[in-house]
């Protein structure tokens, strides 16, 4: 399943480094960068294969949805 939108990824376990980057905003490069260096995502790596967890990558975009709404 192809991750587009917030509401996707309560379907899924995981999702691509890219799919997530379109999602918080970041190019494709940046979001590789911040994946290898555990900033922003948590990853599931099987051999050079990186996928981003869904359910907290989910949480952090609710928090920071709720965030805007507040101010």
């Amino acid at each position: 399943m192809k991750v587009e939108k917030l509401e996707d990824l309560q379907r899924v376990a995981t999702c691509s480094i890219e799919e997530a980057a379109h999602l918080v905003g970041l190019s494709r490069t940046r979001a590789y960068q911040v994946a290898r260096a555990g900033e922003l995502f948590e990853v599931v790596t099987s051999g050079k294969r990186m996928r981003v967890k869904a359910r907290p990558l989910f949480n952090y975009l609710m928090g920071s949805a709720l965030d805007e709404v507040a101010s």
